[in-house]
């Protein structure tokens, strides 16, 4: 237990009590000193600095230190931006907003004014675009991605293209090409298989053009349709009573174009198919009281695969057509 009185002095701002011993007594001595290094300094939030004043009234001279509001702007009570610095911030990706401090202040604030402006960077974005965000944080909006390909056509509408697809137009063709940047069109001539007009003359044919005129294709004169799907060879239903030449039935062939959707060869083929003369007959059965009808068709013995090239108009490419055809004919019961 101290027997030394409680001291009752009281310090000014920026002074110490302090005791220091005193020589033939037990109990020390008690004064104020002068310590500013111990001053308290005041913590002060973003957008405020500290500032300090001398105090003309203190014993000690020690300065004063408080906070105040710096000539900056505050956003949403963390950003600090400078007069005439700009910040970018994004929402959901889409949006971004510009905010711009400006050089004056605001009375309701006691910081520097802000303008902020709002985009939508997606509705800059074409139909056959997606929105892809800026990596940059300087800049507000991205970039629109293809993911298809525009093509304005010749009646002033502008056509969609998938990638992956191509079309012809004015003796060039197009291709919508999928790269890292997004779909692009890529131009290139057409290219048109060889062909020869006087062999097309000579094997009855006639010159025609496609893919609008910049290509020819050798078209038959008064050739028997072929069928451009499948041929899946089936028994005639109807009896041949007999032709007026009176050829019997038998391999025929037949030079005719190939066509299948906006695909065709690129000249007459031969194909194969059975033609001709076969027995029929009517004879009146009494014990049904009516006639009895005998009849053999022409008809094929055996099938064989064959193949052909198909030139395609829209495109410009080639297809494999597969067909079959009679490796003989003959007259078969139905």
């Amino acid at each position: 237990m101290s027997l030394c009185p409680e001291p009752s002095v009281s310090c000014a701002p920026g002074a110490v009590l302090v005791q220091r011993p005193v020589p033939d007594s037990c109990c020390p001595e008690t004064h104020c000193e002068c310590q500013c290094h111990n001053v308290t300094l005041p913590v002060c939030t973003a957008g405020e600095v500290r500032v300090e004043e001398p105090d003309p009234d203190g014993p000690c001279g020690c300065p004063l230190y408080h906070c105040k509001k710096a000539d900056v702007c505050l956003f949403q009570g963390v950003t600090i931006l400078n007069p005439g610095q700009s910040m970018v911030q994004y929402f959901e990706r889409e949006l971004c907003y510009i905010v711009q401090c400006l050089t004056h202040k605001d009375p309701s604030t006691g910081f520097y004014a802000m303008e902020v402006t709002t985009a939508n960077c997606s509705e800059k974005c074409e139909p056959h675009q997606v929105y892809v965000p800026s990596s940059d944080p300087h800049v507000c909006c991205g970039s629109c991605k293809n993911i298809s390909c525009s093509y304005p056509s010749e009646n002033g509408t502008t056509e969609v293209f998938m990638a992956g697809s191509s079309w012809v137009a004015n003796c060039t063709r197009f291709d919508c090409m999928e790269t890292a940047v997004g779909a692009v069109v890529l131009a290139s001539g057409v290219v048109c298989p060889p062909f020869n007009d006087t062999e097309c003359i000579q094997n009855g044919g006639v010159v025609q053009t496609y893919v609008d005129g910049c290509c020819k294709t050798c078209a038959g004169l008064g050739l028997l349709p072929f069928s451009v799907s499948p041929v899946t060879p089936t028994a005639s239903t109807n009896c041949d009573t007999g032709k007026e030449d009176g050829k019997t039935c038998k391999r025929v062939a037949i030079r005719t174009t190939i066509r299948k959707d906006d695909c065709r060869s690129n000249a007459p083929v031969t194909v194969y198919s059975c033609d001709g003369k076969c027995p029929s007959a009517t004879i009146f059965n009494f014990n049904i009281n009516s006639h009895a009808r005998f009849c053999k068709c022409c008809r094929e013995n055996g099938l064989q695969n064959r193949i052909i090239q198909l030139y395609c108009t829209r495109n410009a490419t080639t297809v494999d057509y597969y067909y079959q055809e009679p490796m003989d004919c003959s007259c078969q019961w139905n």
